[in-house]
């Protein structure tokens, strides 16, 4: 089997054509249609890599066919591809190792946050730039500017799966003006839900809103036919934000009130990267308390009306109780009066 072959099982594997190929890896479609035309030709390992990371197929296999096509799981996730694509605020996708990355526009503050707006959480999250002393970079520059873990609310925002890569254009009063919003509530299994979607992942669909984003509530519905959840949500934010290489088994982070918070104060204290990290996450998590505060406190609040509503529906059955036998005990005495007559 020639190069052409194998790369023609690709394509028809992932479902994707000559046009997509193009977009996940940056090499031109003439090039890509060369490569399909003619029977004799192997691109450079360069190229080969850039396919290899677009498509999870394996480097080995498209060089010369030996070994298994595909590493199962470095497949990519298309469908965060698809939606990341529609979103406005997204000006790029990445793909490497199979994983799929939204770049996205982002604001610098110019004193201790780096800002983007999210569609699905409907409002702004906030990472750490590194302190105000670190010097203003419009791009992908520097350490604060890459991938980030994402701070959705929103449990089916596709942001959560594999975090963002932050694309600084403009200082924080440069940015597009947008009223931040509240994260919509799910009626059925009280999670909060993407207001892009205008849906929640178990199943509920707002009929009484309308989208900001047709198009991407549309092709949410046309996933979940599919599939359980198009948007595999992080089982813990907490277990995203831990530092490369520091693997801490689940038991080791149960401590006492008093050790976390002499922890999270000399981690502030410090002079590096985990401070910034640390509090922009505080305040992610901080804000996520306080939604879920308030969720509870209207629940609370309706739980009251309820038990208010039924004690005076007892109230009213009991006096209406009353009445009834009062008129009952006096309806034979009218009417012995009115047969003496």
């Amino acid at each position: 089997m020639n190069f052409p072959q194998r790369l023609q099982l690709v394509l028809g594997k992932l479902g994707i054509t000559q046009v997509e190929l193009h977009k996940k890896t940056g090499i031109a479609e003439s090039t890509i249609s060369r490569w399909l035309g003619e029977a004799g030709t192997v691109p450079g390992k360069g190229s080969l890599a850039k396919i290899a990371n677009a498509t999870g197929a394996s480097l080995s296999w498209l060089m010369s066919g030996e070994g298994e096509m595909f590493d199962e799981n470095l497949l990519p996730q298309n469908n965060l591809g698809d939606f990341f694509r529609l979103d406005p605020e997204v000006i790029d996708v990445e793909i490497e190792n199979g994983k799929t990355y939204p770049v996205v526009k982002t604001y610098d503050d110019m004193r201790t946050h780096l800002h983007f707006f999210c569609i699905h959480c409907n409002c702004w999250h906030h990472h750490g730039r590194g302190g105000k002393d670190v010097p203003y970079q419009e791009g992908r520059l520097g350490p604060f500017a890459g991938h980030r873990v994402a701070h959705c609310i929103a449990t089916n925002s596709p942001f959560r799966e594999n975090g963002v890569i932050l694309h600084i254009v403009g200082k924080l009063t440069a940015a597009k003006s947008y009223k931040e919003g509240k994260t919509p509530i799910c009626p059925k299994c009280r999670s909060y839900y993407s207001a892009a979607f205008n849906a929640c992942d178990c199943g509920y669909i707002n009929k009484n809103r309308k989208s900001k984003s047709p198009e991407m509530a549309k092709l949410y519905q046309e996933q979940r036919e599919t599939t359980t959840s198009p948007c595999q949500p992080l089982s813990r934010l907490a277990s995203a934000v831990t530092p490369p290489g520091e693997q801490v088994e689940a038991s080791s982070q149960e401590i006492s009130e008093e050790d976390a918070i002499e922890q999270t104060r000399y981690v502030i204290r410090s002079n590096t990267v985990y401070r910034s990290a640390l509090l922009s996450n505080i305040r992610a998590f901080y804000q996520g308390v306080k939604r879920e505060e308030e969720m509870l406190g209207v629940n609370e609040r309706l739980e009251q009306m309820e038990s208010k509503h039924a004690l005076e529906m007892s109230s009213m059955q009991e006096k209406l109780d009353r009445l009834l036998q009062a008129v009952g005990a006096a309806a034979p005495e009218k009417r012995e009066a009115s047969n003496s007559h």
